[in-house]
């Protein structure tokens, strides 16, 4: 009977990291959609441009040292709780950010809240299904792309009736509502499952910070990481750009 609990309990955690997966697709893919009318509104030129996507990349690095620093110390259900918290604030505030600069604030810190719920939606999904984790992340990525593809299809209609503002606005309920189901989804199953994480998790010291960088294949890897993300939100969203003025068309 326990263990059927147990299962079941899994099942529903698996389904609430999707909703707040799906919910962090959306934040991640939205500059990309926005940027043409925001570069309109503030008059930006020149490299100010691309600032936006630069100060989510820098968020996101933030959120890559910041990770290995809470390695078992807190747990990952209430990370993503606060990560997510995070990602709906920061929706609203873009909505509501009447000058570029507060704009490039909010986007460090929209991007570092989706660092860390990469890191941790990950990370959670393998140690609830050590076993299958392959094929789990696999629908953990799977989801994103949903996510990820729904996105422009919202933002696109809202831009048809209204401003950029609004696209976030809206945004930020769509996000609501899955983070919502992620919380309360969570509080009720996350407690029922033996996951060791906290425990078992070696916390990290100085001396093994320094033991890891020490190695070139991990210093590449980091920096590897760092380009692809930086990538990832950048040419996105000046493919964009470059097709509008190319061809004069939202």
């Amino acid at each position: 009977m326990q263990k059927s609990l147990a299962r079941r309990a899994v099942t529903w955690l698996t389904v609430a990291i999707l909703l707040l997966v799906c919910g962090y697709a959306l934040c991640n893919n939205l500059i990309n959609i926005t940027m043409n009318p925001i570069i309109d509104e503030f008059s930006l030129a020149g490299a100010n441009q691309g600032m936006m996507s630069s100060m989510i990349s820098l968020g996101s690095l933030v959120a890559l040292f910041l990770t290995p620093l809470l390695q078992g110390r807190v747990k990952k259900f209430w990370m993503l709780a606060f990560s997510g918290a995070l990602e709906g604030l920061m929706l609203l505030l873009t909505g509501a950010s009447s000058n570029f600069p507060a704009l490039l604030a909010v986007c460090v810190v929209l991007g570092m809240g989706g660092g860390l719920t990469d890191s941790y939606a990950n990370s959670y999904i393998i140690d609830l299904h050590r076993e299958n984790s392959a094929k789990c992340l696999g629908l953990l990525h799977g989801c994103f792309g949903v996510g990820g593809l729904l996105t422009p299809l919202l933002a696109s209609y809202v831009l048809s009736y209204s401003g950029w503002r609004d696209v976030y606005w809206v945004s930020a309920g769509v996000f609501g509502a899955l983070f919502l189901g992620f919380v309360l989804i969570g509080l009720k199953t996350h407690r029922r499952i033996d996951v060791r994480e906290v425990s078992s998790e070696t916390k990290l010291s100085g001396s093994m910070l320094k033991g890891y960088l020490s190695r070139p294949r991990n210093v590449f890897l980091l920096i590897a990481g760092v380009f692809y993300a930086a990538s990832q939100i950048g040419v996105t969203g000046w493919i964009a750009r470059y097709m509008t003025l190319r061809f004069d068309a939202e």
